[in-house]
């Protein structure tokens, strides 16, 4: 594998399991390595990551748990490398910068509100002031105004229902 330039970027996501897969070629021996690691450099310690093979013989795949994943500070910058030894000689094939990103998070939380059915019933209205010119009076019962009738969906059904009852043993009879 060729070495990438420093300035690669990964970005793994803080708190998740995430999986490096990688293609590794080793030349030159016949004998199989005795470890390849992924390591994550920080400014007193090292994080490292074993690599297993998988059914292609030249690949590697490292899991990183989301145990380790929050170890890291949202938004860091980590130097990573993969490490090889084979044959008591240590290679370092590539390096990479890490990112590890905070990821993003819904909540979605039933609430229960107030159903229509259970609105309030209006205020009585007030009859407004009455005026009369001098030396009239006026009597206060001919202002009387009364408060709307709120019926609810089941009793207007059961009105409806009644009414088309009646009028079809009407028609029967």
């Amino acid at each position: 594998m060729t070495q990438k330039d420093p300035e690669d970027e990964v970005v793994v996501a803080l708190g998740e399991t995430s999986e490096f897969t990688f293609s590794i070629d080793i030349e030159g021996t016949t004998s199989r390595p005795q470890s390849i690691r992924l390591i994550f450099e920080l400014l007193d310690r090292l994080y490292g990551v074993n690599g297993v093979r998988s059914e292609d013989a030249n690949v590697y795949k490292f899991v990183l748990p989301e145990g380790l994943t929050r170890s890291f500070q949202p938004d860091s910058v980590v130097k990573s490398s993969i490490e090889v030894c084979v044959e008591n000689k240590h290679f370092v094939p590539v390096t990479f910068n890490t990112r590890f990103k905070q990821t993003i998070k819904v909540v979605a939380e039933a609430v229960k509100t107030p159903s229509v059915r259970q609105q309030s019933t209006p205020a009585p209205m007030t009859p407004p002031p009455v005026v009369a010119p001098l030396g009239v009076t006026a009597k206060r019962e001919s202002f009387k105004q009364t408060a709307p009738v709120l019926k609810t969906v089941s009793e207007e059904l059961n009105e409806r229902q009644q009414k088309n009852l009646k009028s079809w043993y009407r028609d029967k009879a």
